[in-house]
């Protein structure tokens, strides 16, 4: 008797056979559409997804990749709707926490940037821990001009995600349009030894030699003039304590900015007995030496976000003998020979440099959690 309980109807036990497959037919059928997003071929992608939702309703990855696929073709409005559907339908989206970056991604191409912000707060609440959430509010935040704020959310990026590049990237921005330029070197550093190459690193590098050089000119003479402005000096007579002030290290990188431009002149006339650098990575180096120093003699004095997190690391890093390297890997997209070169034959200094960065980046993280 017990024996036949067992006994399924033979249509019944295809049909739960036939059940069983849906949800495995339709990943591979989202994973298949994942393929086309990539290749851009957004039509195709989202037809996979469709079939993917007539297998599975309730698959909410289809549903998410479906609307990061009509947000590139630009139907924002869609996407947007999308998105809203998800969120409602599974549990304010837990799972798929890039439903908010794409809905709020709509937002803003939409023209709304208050929306987007409403929507990366909503997801903040929901998955705190998200950098890119955070990321994108200060992007948003950035082009609405609302500097504090964006300040406010882009370090949150940078506590929870080091390694993102385009969170530095937007913090040397926003730093220079505050014209505290110490730090936003020191993002720009960080920013060219994650992402080397490529045209971002390029334009990164250019402001990065820009702001080293400080406001330096020259006449056809060769004759080097070396400006400052005025109030920065009246500024440094207030010394009342306030977090993230670089006002004596902007001083000092100001007055040192010809520093490069000197030896670069110096190769240029090749003077007799002169051991004058040979690349703009030398010239780098030499002024990043510099301002080390500067910022060695400011640090017991400095605190807040900016003094933690990119001083300290620029300190260790120098410290720790590793300047030399980030030096070149902050002008290789100049492409010049003496550089590749140098890097070609110190390719252990290099993975020691890296392989200290994770272990300070590392320890780092844990010091946050504790």
């Amino acid at each position: 008797m017990a024996l036949r309980t067992l006994l399924l109807p033979v249509p019944i036990v295809l049909a739960l056979q036939v059940i069983a497959q849906k949800p495995d037919a339709a990943r591979m059928k989202v994973e298949e559409g994942i393929a086309l997003h990539d290749k851009q071929d957004y039509k195709k992608a989202i037809k996979k997804y469709d079939e993917a939702l007539e297998l599975d309703q309730e698959n909410g990855l289809a549903m998410a990749e479906k609307a990061l696929s009509l947000s590139a073709m630009g139907r924002n409005e869609e996407a947007a709707a999308l998105c809203q559907e998800i969120i409602r339908v599974k549990d304010g989206a837990k799972g798929m926490p890039m439903v908010y970056v794409t809905y709020g991604n709509c937002m803003d191409a939409l023209g709304r940037p208050e929306a987007a912000l409403q929507v990366y707060d909503q997801g903040i609440k929901v998955m705190p821990d998200l950098s890119m959430l955070h990321f994108n509010k200060g992007i948003t935040l950035l082009s609405m001009d609302s500097l504090a704020g964006a300040d406010r959310a882009l370090q949150a990026s940078a506590r929870l995600a080091p390694f993102h590049p385009g969170t530095q990237n937007a913090m040397a921005t926003l730093l220079q349009a505050q014209q505290n330029n110490v730090p936003a070197v020191l993002a720009l550093c960080r920013f060219l030894v994650i992402e080397p190459e490529g045209a971002r690193a390029e334009g990164n590098t250019a402001r990065l030699l820009g702001l080293m050089a400080g406001n330096t000119t020259h006449d056809k003479k060769g004759n080097m003039t070396i400006s400052v402005d005025a109030s920065r000096l009246t500024a440094l007579e207030d010394t009342t304590p306030r977090p993230n002030d670089f006002r004596r290290s902007e001083m000092h990188m100001e007055l040192v900015g010809g520093l490069g431009a000197a030896a670069a002149i110096s190769r240029a006339l090749k003077k007799e007995g002169l051991d004058a650098p040979t690349s703009s990575a030398t010239d780098l180096n030499m002024q990043l030496q510099s301002l080390s120093s500067s910022l060695k003699e400011a640090r017991p004095k400095g605190f807040g976000f900016y003094w933690d997190y990119h001083a300290t690391w620029f300190l260790e890093l120098e410290k720790a003998g590793h300047l030399e390297v980030l030096s070149h890997l902050a002008v290789v997209s100049k492409q010049e020979r003496s550089v590749s070169d140098w890097l070609e034959q110190n390719r252990q200094a290099v993975d020691d440099y890296y392989s200290w960065e994770k272990d300070y980046t590392a320890r780092m993280l844990q010091a946050r959690k504790e």
